[in-house]
């Protein structure tokens, strides 16, 4: 009889490691996961200071695969797919950041930019008032702010048609 015992004991123990271990095995491994994908965020920095915008990107993959719903990552690549000439791709990219993380500020910060450099200034000054909305980094609210007064001291390119982006 003490043998059963000793089964249904071990049974319970078996079945007690494996219920507090698999939860534990799966957040190492996402933190594993995430770690990897922040150096790889981090090392793509130096291809980027360095001119290799190619390089970066395909850094920049490698860590969006490690955690794809960072939008940290996902901005990156966008906007070096603007820097690199890939501009569609690039504002693909920052729209659908914007879309999926609607409370981080840095793609409207990058969409800004692009329209403003494309003359588009009204989409410009939208993106830079979503962008103010979100941002909690004084310094870059005054870019913004600088570059909303430099739009609406313009008189041309400001007409309705060049609006496509409409903040809810």
């Amino acid at each position: 009889m003490e043998f059963k015992d000793t089964g249904k004991r071990i049974r319970i123990i078996i079945v007690f490691v494996i219920i507090l271990l698999v939860p534990f095995v799966m957040y190492m491994r996402k933190e594993h996961r995430l770690a990897k994908s922040r150096e790889l965020y981090v090392s793509s920095k130096g291809y980027e200071l360095a001119g290799s915008y190619k390089k970066a990107i395909e850094v920049l993959a490698e860590a969006m695969e490690l955690n794809p719903d960072n939008p940290e990552i996902k901005t990156k690549i966008g906007e070096l797919y603007i820097r690199t000439g890939r501009e569609e791709e690039g504002v693909d990219m920052l729209k659908g950041v914007s879309a999926e993380h609607p409370a981080y500020p840095d793609p409207y910060y990058h969409l800004a930019f692009y329209y403003y450099n494309r003359g588009d200034y009204r989409v410009s000054r939208t993106y830079w008032e979503a962008f103010l909305k979100r941002n909690k980094n004084p310094l870059y609210d005054d870019i913004a702010k600088r570059r909303i007064s430099e739009i609406d001291g313009f008189q041309g390119n400001l007409t309705e048609e060049n609006s496509e982006f409409k903040e809810d």
